[in-house]
């Protein structure tokens, strides 16, 4: 099995609408301080969103114009390919373009 296959088999198991993460309630004032300062550290629990979601209000609030791209790094390959196959399915576009 390759990784992508890998990871797609965890998606099902873990899906929860991103409108019922924990970090769906604080996308307003997380966008409010990461644009107010220089350096802002994110501490939430396991499958909270912290991965997924942020990038993606992100990429809502005009964080991609200009060329700019956002980056998320994960220590483990598997979950790197795992979050990226989750975002991509999110976002509605091909794994390897947007994300």
């Amino acid at each position: 099995m390759t990784e992508a296959e890998l990871a797609a088999t965890f998606i099902p198991s873990l899906y929860k609408p991103p409108s019922l993460l924990p970090i769906a309630r604080h996308k307003d004032a997380l966008l409010y301080l990461i644009e107010t300062f220089p350096v802002v550290i994110v501490v939430g629990q396991t499958g909270s969103g912290k991965t997924t979601q942020i990038p993606q209000y992100l990429e809502q609030a005009g964080w991609c114009s200009e060329g700019k791209t956002i980056a998320v790094t994960q220590p483990r390959r598997v979950a790197a390919t795992t979050v990226a196959a989750r975002v991509a399915e999110e976002m509605r576009c091909k794994l390897g373009q947007e994300v």
